[in-house]
């Protein structure tokens, strides 16, 4: 083991790089043409490898829902791009600011890979909003710098190059964006002799530096600076899997992984000094693999907290604390059956463990420590898949498989709202009534809100009209009155209240009135069981000078638990994502019926036809609103 302070200048490079290019472990490459770096932000073309599921996910440990008040969604799973007729595999993940940040590499002897960026600001389609991808470098980790904004941040790749070994690579996103600009930093020439570390595979960043782990059997741990990139510590040894930091500022800790029979944790300063504290953590290594000693590893370690938690491969997961070596955590002894730890992840609430055959384990941690509580179990429902990397930030959680792309999930809140009464298996109230609507209505409805025809486009008028909610006059009553629905999700529907001389300012502001009315508000045979004329009525009295809204919360139901929804949507369309108007409140005059329609996908996107669930308002007395002030069908 040796440490140095060393200066190594980085290569900047445009869009090529002249190399030559070789077999993985080939001795002596032949000679070919310059590095290929394509940047590829055509948003249609690169999210046509999106494919939306939105779906909750079901536990096979427990009832979920006597553990957690949170479901896990299967938003959308994402397939790996093809470079140069090569499929590419996701190798890491790393998130900030509503940002991920995908790297690939190719599995075999190939050398080729590349990087993503996913837009998660949207709740339920997030979306790839630019690539990179070049051959001749595998990318292992990805870290987007913690100093960036999205107008403007660097990342930084941890590679294998077929020529150099160990790379760092610097890119810059532009208004989120990749520029065709990168800076290559070669680990080798930091170890001098002609020694070769052959790969960089783990990568973190603080205020001033970027940490780099790097095997396998020459490397150890570099410490780069951000100012010039120039490489000014290392710490050589062999093995090296994985690097973390529990902060950003000078005096946090980083934290290096050595795998092996003898596993080691190398705690680390952040700032100038490079001193070392070691700890043996015991054997690292996976079964069922041709090559137990090479499988993947990760760590995870909380800002400011001094337990590191660690993928052991068919040992599981140990969390040490880096100031005694104690072990805090522990997976469950009968967690494993065929596969290993290969990847984990913590947020808030949870650890995540990527368990290559046997899924996705998430657990909540005892308090006080000791083995972690099993909550669900994913096992990805595919053949041959495997979870072999894991990352969790917020709400969201990526999860990549093995020899392909990977799997966005996001955990949501069960519902806080309470109903206006119970319901059965398949979501119907137990309070529902029967009620005959008017015979011309449904004509004049689908007259009004045909089906898939674009609303803002046949009927530009009826979004002229801000009047979406039922404001009262007098004391009255009210009840709900399912009338249709043709929705893909399974939605939830209820209502809400509040004074009309003092309307609420967010979303925020409702949720003491929101009750559910309809928890499955989907048809008999159509994921549900209401029917034409199911009516509610609502027990609460509303006096003169009240608001009444209504609201959606998109797909949550979840097989007899109900969620706070991939989104909400309100009839005050300022409380909804972008501001869009998921509502249209209609009046029937030759019926004298209300009627709310509601289009359940994002009306960015969808058809746009406000018909995907519609319910009639029935007010006792019809005194007590002026049906005047809202949109009027039939024609006049």
């Amino acid at each position: 083991m040796k440490k140095k302070l060393f200066p190594i200048l980085p290569v900047i490079v445009l869009a090529s790089l002249v190399f030559s290019q070789c077999k993985k472990d080939t001795p002596n490459p032949p000679v070919v043409e310059a590095e290929k770096v394509v940047v590829n932000n055509d948003l249609p073309q690169l999210n046509s490898r999106v494919n939306y599921i939105q779906e909750p996910i079901f536990s096979s440990v427990g009832n979920k829902s006597d553990q957690v008040d949170y479901t896990w969604y299967y938003v959308a799973e994402v397939t790996s791009p093809v470079f140069n007729g090569e499929l590419l595999s996701a190798s890491h993940v790393d998130i900030i600011d509503n940002k991920a940040y995908v790297a690939y590499n190719k599995q075999g002897s190939v050398y080729m890979g590349g990087v993503e960026v996913i837009d998660l600001e949207n709740p339920a389609y997030p979306t790839i909003i630019t690539q990179m991808l070049f051959d001749g470098n595998d990318v292992n980790a990805v870290a987007a710098d913690v100093d960036g904004s999205n107008e403007y941040r660097k990342v930084y790749l941890a590679m294998s190059s077929f020529k150099k070994g160990a790379v760092v690579r610097q890119l810059t996103t532009q208004d989120g964006q990749f520029t065709d600009e990168f800076t290559d930093i070669s680990l080798s020439k930091s170890l001098g002799n002609g020694t070769i570390s052959a790969s960089a595979n783990g990568i973190a960043t603080t205020q001033d530096y970027v940490y780099v782990s790097s095997g396998k059997t020459h490397g150890g741990s570099f410490q780069i600076s951000k100012a010039d990139l120039s490489v000014v510590n290392y710490d050589e040894y062999s093995a090296a899997k994985y690097v973390v930091v529990n902060g950003i500022n000078t005096g946090d800790k980083q934290v290096t992984l050595t795998t092996g029979d003898n596993s080691q944790l190398h705690i680390y300063q952040v700032g100038p000094n490079f001193n070392e504290t070691t700890f043996d953590i015991g054997p690292i290594y996976h079964q069922n693999v041709d090559q137990p000693y090479y499988g993947k590893s990760a760590m995870h370690m909380d800002a400011g907290s001094n337990d590191c938690f660690v993928s052991l491969g068919k040992f599981g997961m140990k969390a040490f604390n880096v100031e005694t070596g104690n072990v805090s955590f522990y997976s469950p002894a009968n967690m494993l059956t065929s596969g290993n730890t290969n990847g984990l992840t913590k947020d808030d609430l949870f650890v995540y463990l990527a368990n290559g055959a046997d899924g996705l384990f998430i657990g909540r941690m005892p308090d006080g420590g000791g083995e972690l509580i099993p909550v669900q179990v994913w096992d990805m429902n595919e053949s041959g898949a495997s979870a072999n990397l894991v990352k969790a930030t917020n709400d969201w959680l990526f999860v990549a498989k093995g020899g392909g792309g990977f799997k966005i999930l996001r955990r949501i809140p069960n519902s806080i709202y309470p109903p206006i009464c119970d319901w059965d298996s398949i979501g119907v109230p137990e309070c529902v009534e029967p009620y005959e609507i008017c015979d011309e209505l449904q004509g004049h409805l689908e007259m009004a809100l045909p089906e898939r025809v674009n609303a803002y486009e046949n009927h530009p008028e009826y979004f002229l009209n801000d009047n979406y909610e039922i404001e009262l006059d007098e004391d009255a009553s009210l009840s709900m009155v399912f009338i249709s629905e043709g929705a893909g999700f399974h939605n939830t529907v209820g209502y809400y209240s509040y004074s009309t001389n003092n309307p609420p300012t967010s979303a925020d502001d409702l949720q003491a009135s929101m009750h559910i009315v309809f928890a499955n508000a989907s048809a008999e045979h159509s994921g549900g069981g209401l029917h034409t004329g199911d009516m509610v009525n609502i027990p609460e009295q509303f006096s003169a000078g009240t608001t009444v809204g209504f609201f959606m919360l998109a797909n949550a139901w979840a097989d007899g638990t109900i969620t706070e929804g991939l989104y909400q949507h309100y009839t005050i369309p300022e409380f909804n994502y972008h501001g869009l108007q998921q509502h249209i409140t209609l009046y029937d005059s030759v019926c004298g019926s209300v009627v709310v329609g509601i289009e359940d996908i994002l009306s960015d996107r969808g058809d746009k036809d406000f018909n995907d669930i519609v319910f009639q308002v029935l007010i006792d007395p019809e005194t007590a609103f002026n049906h005047d002030r809202v949109v009027q069908i039939p024609p006049q």
